[in-house]
């Protein structure tokens, strides 16, 4: 670089007494000529510094982008092969697959601004597509094989429920061939899949058998290992124990059902029971709840009818009521069936038939640990003294109880309750008769709140200003026959009309 020369143009001043050295001037102008040298190779070693800087900045620049177009690229890409990994449509794993690439380079290429960045990426991702296309279609194979597999062992399965042993080979011998069954595991699949087919094919004939004699022959006459025959005949006693004990349960079932409803229309003169009816159904012909049982319910209602008589079994016994709710309630037997209920109808000193009906209607309620525990309750309130004392030297507090239960039993066959509901129902209902018993036994009406309250019984004002609804009760003039109290009539005037004495 060279800096121009400028010599101002004037006429020359003579000083006086000053001479110019022409030497002098000569050196002055070389050393103007240096500078202006010195100048120039400065500028051009700033210049070349420059490019330099730009072109570091450029390589940098190139570089960063790049690093971040692979790595988004990568990112994305692993992104994709992760949600493969539930994926079981792989059939559209490559498409899938070719549509996020594309789209993934189109995104990432569109960030990088320097053409040397771009091309490499390019070229990265040409060659990175190679193996990522090669892994996706591995996966999508494995998982086919996978499904081919699973499809073999379903139709195996079925071909052994049929018999197919024919099937069995083919599909296994195809499988192998295929490659997507290993020879060993098929071949393993081959042998348990036979001896399945052996051994369903021998029980099918032993279930079908006419006889237990018949089963084991046949056992005997299969291609089974003696532990298996051994296995079959079991299985064969089993299922025959089973299937009767459902026959016994469904046709307990359905007698009850029809127990449950002639019962319920022996003496329903809108919708009597009739002697047809009995004949064709599924009953037993004698005993309780039998066939014989309920002609004669017919008949003697039939007889009551005519002759204008009280019709029968409509008088409760208190002490047979508290011996079958005795024996519904324990625990350590099994619950009354309709026909044991039924049975002790016709005995003489037995509870009515409208009990019964209610028992009946009443039996899976009443079979409940809390109907249970909550009867043991009761008795032990009542003054009940175990199973061989029962109430002891309170024959009144047998009546109220066996009274209170009839009317929970009722209650219940009309309206079932479970758990803290029939608890409490069953408590209220109990009230009046527990009030009655504890007055009756000289307890104070205070201290008879306090006891009904501890049970959880809300008290109402009206329930000390209207009189407890008449009681029945038995006399000895007339054992098993509930008489009734009327409606605010004391102890004493009931004991002198019926010429009892209490103590």
């Amino acid at each position: 670089m060279k800096i121009p020369q400028y010599i101002r143009q004037e006429p020359a001043r003579v000083i006086p007494g000053v001479r110019v050295n022409p030497a002098a001037m000569t050196q002055d102008l070389q050393a103007m000529g240096q500078f202006g040298e010195a100048m120039g190779q400065f500028g051009e070693t700033l210049s070349r510094v420059g490019n330099e800087f730009g072109t570091k900045m450029r390589e940098a620049r190139e570089v960063s982008e790049y690093s971040n177009a692979e790595n988004s690229w990568k990112e994305g890409i692993n992104k994709f092969k992760l949600g493969l990994e539930t994926d079981t449509d792989y059939k559209t794993f490559s498409a899938r697959f070719e549509k996020t690439q594309g789209d993934l380079y189109n995104q990432v290429a569109s960030g990088i601004t320097e053409p040397n960045a771009k091309a490499t990426f390019k070229r990265f991702v040409d060659k990175n597509l190679v193996s990522e296309r090669f892994e996706i279609g591995r996966k999508a194979n494995k998982l086919e094989i996978g499904f081919m597999e699973a499809d073999y062992y379903k139709q195996i399965e079925l071909a052994i429920k049929r018999g197919d042993i024919d099937f069995i080979n083919k599909s296994t011998n195809a499988a192998i061939s295929a490659g997507y069954l290993k020879a060993d595991v098929g071949e393993k699949a081959r042998e348990n899949a036979i001896a399945k087919t052996n051994y369903n094919t021998a029980w099918n004939n032993i279930i079908t058998a006419p006889s237990r004699d018949d089963a084991v022959r046949v056992v005997k006459d299969s291609a089974l290992l003696p532990s298996e025959k051994n296995a079959l005949i079991s299985r064969y006693d089993q299922e025959v124990a089973f299937k009767k004990a459902q026959a016994k349960e469904q046709k307990e079932a359905d007698i009850a059902k029809v127990q449950d409803d002639f019962v319920t229309r022996a003496y329903d003169p809108k919708n009597p029971l009739t002697h047809s009816e009995v004949d064709s159904a599924i009953l037993e012909p004698v005993g309780g709840g039998s066939k014989a049982f309920f002609h004669e319910l017919i008949n003697k209602r039939v007889k009551a009818v005519i002759d204008e008589t009280n019709l029968p079994y409509t008088t409760d016994n208190g002490k047979a009521i508290a011996d079958i709710l005795l024996r519904n309630t324990d625990p350590d037997q099994k619950p009354l069936t309709p026909t044991q209920i039924l049975e002790e109808v016709p005995k003489r000193d037995s509870y009515s038939l409208q009990t019964a009906q209610n028992l009946i209607k009443a039996m899976d309620v009443t079979s409940t640990d809390i109907f249970k525990n909550t009867d043991a309750s009761l008795k032990a309130m009542f003054g009940y003294e175990g199973i061989l004392k029962g109430f002891g030297t309170k024959p009144l507090a047998a009546v109220y109880y066996n009274n209170a239960m009839v009317e929970i039993l009722t209650d219940q066959a009309k309206s079932p309750l479970k758990g803290a509901e029939l608890r409490n129902r069953i408590y209220e209902l109990a009230e009046p008769y527990l009030r009655e018993h504890w007055t009756s036994s000289g307890d104070t009406e205070g201290n008879i709140d306090m006891r009904l309250k501890a049970m959880g019984i809300k008290q109402s004002p009206s329930a000390k200003v209207v009189p407890p609804p008449a009681q029945q009760v038995q006399t000895p003039s007339a054992p098993g026959i509930v008489l009734k109290r009327k409606v605010g009539e004391t102890y004493p005037e009931w004991e002198k009309r019926h010429g009892l004495h209490l103590k």
